[in-house]
């Protein structure tokens, strides 16, 4: 008897601990430090060496999140967070000074400096939905200047969703799909069950296991939905 309370006494022990980890995992990252923003917003700020400073902008409707910046530090770490601690991928990125290492489809990329004019400065272009985002900024070397400005604006998505008939796969195959007549730098895929089916940044389709998953392909003002089974 003792043993089996022992054993249920676990049990409620493990769920609890992953009930823990699921409720701090959004801000396992330091949103709780974020500081709030508003669309339309511009924020200025010096950053320490190898600091991190976050930003939260909250997003009444689907649309396109834009970032303009100009940075004086040598490199930056770039990464947008939604309010589950999920990556958000770049849809589009423009460089007007410095280099970047970014591209549409990126998690995280690393924006660098112009060696004449000391600095960077680009747009960056996020696919988002209703909700919270965090924009988190990494000083990720000190030997330079440490000032930057960052300007938040939103773009109302106002595009019609097209769906088209499901195609079937086999668990493991690949399938590559095409975005046609569509801007590469300006083309996002994503799937909405990625331990089913994953698509590459590419438009590259992989079948993990049995189910259904729908991809999403949105360039500019057109999105594209597609059903996948895997059997």
């Amino acid at each position: 008897m003792i043993k089996k309370f022992n054993k249920v006494l676990a049990v409620i022990f493990s769920a609890m601990l992953m009930l823990t980890a699921l409720t701090v995992s959004a801000f396992a990252y330091g949103f709780d430090d974020a500081e709030n923003v508003d669309v339309g917003d511009t924020v200025k700020g010096e950053m320490s060496d190898y600091g991190t400073t976050y930003y939260r902008v909250d997003v009444n409707e689907k649309g396109t999140l834009t970032v303009d910046f100009t940075t004086q530090i040598r490199a930056t770490d770039w990464s947008l967070f939604d309010e589950d601690g999920a990556y958000v991928n770049v849809s589009a990125l423009k460089m007007k000074a410095g280099t970047s290492n970014g591209v549409a489809g990126s998690e995280t990329f690393r924006v660098v400096e112009n060696q004449t004019s000391q600095k960077a400065t680009g747009t960056i272009s996020y696919k988002v939905n209703k909700g919270s985002y965090y924009l988190a900024l990494h000083n990720d070397n000190p030997y330079g200047g440490k000032t930057y400005k960052v300007s938040f604006s939103f773009k109302k998505d106002n595009a019609k969703e097209f769906s088209y008939l499901g195609i079937t796969m086999k668990k493991g195959s690949t399938m590559q799909l095409e975005a046609v007549d569509a801007d590469k730098d300006d083309t996002a895929w994503s799937s909405s069950k990625k331990a089913i089916v994953t698509v590459s940044s590419t438009g590259k389709l992989t079948a993990k296991k049995k189910g259904t998953a729908i991809i999403t392909c949105e360039s500019g003002n057109m999105t594209v939905k597609l059903k996948v089974v895997v059997k």
